[in-house]
């Protein structure tokens, strides 16, 4: 009886967690629903694109931004969330209060308070995305991260890339029907 009981408050918390996100959007007190213009740096050609999708202001002058995403929580979710918090103070001049992030896939609402380290946080997730960006554009694509998989067949950086031509050459190769090439 008493783990029916919990069993069935886990399920209720659950749906009316689902039932909530399943509302109309933008919610009606929203001060703001849809992507902003992206911040672009006043000298460099540099900018920073949020995927904001509703903002509510309080009276108070503060205000939460709300970001939804697809899937589950994951280890990436703090720092997208962080990412969309810089984005946001470099946009409006003004860090919001509160960044929440919904899950409607799994049914999550997940709420982080704004303040100095989240922002770091979102510093570093706009660097690491900078790096990535340049490596790509830079011909022998030095700086990328290396995750050999079936994408290094169509990568424009497979010759210069050990790691990639190492998986091609050895589970790469079987996963096409082929043997492994001979050492």
């Amino acid at each position: 009886p008493e783990e029916r009981a919990l069993l069935s408050a886990a399920v209720s918390r659950r749906a009316s967690g689902v039932a909530r996100m399943l509302q109309p959007w933008p919610p009606p007190d929203a001060t703001h629903a849809g992507r902003r213009p992206p911040w672009t740096h006043p000298t460099r050609p540099f900018r920073l694109t949020g995927g904001i999708d509703a903002t509510f202001g309080r009276r108070d002058g503060t205000h939460t931004i709300v970001v939804v995403l697809t899937g589950d929580h994951s280890a990436t979710t703090r720092d997208r969330l962080a990412y969309e918090a810089l984005v946001e103070l470099l946009g409006l001049r003004r860090a919001p209060a509160v960044v929440r992030g919904l899950m409607p896939d799994a049914g999550r609402d997940w709420s982080v308070a704004v303040d100095d380290r989240l922002l770091e946080d979102g510093i570093g997730a706009a660097v690491a995305a900078a790096r990535t960006a340049l490596g790509i554009r830079r011909a022998d694509g030095a700086g990328l991260p290396r995750h050999p998989s079936p994408a290094c067949r169509r990568c424009a950086h497979a010759t210069g890339c050990a790691d990639g031509q190492a998986w091609l050459d050895g589970p790469g190769r079987r996963r096409l029907g082929f043997l492994p090439a001979a050492p």
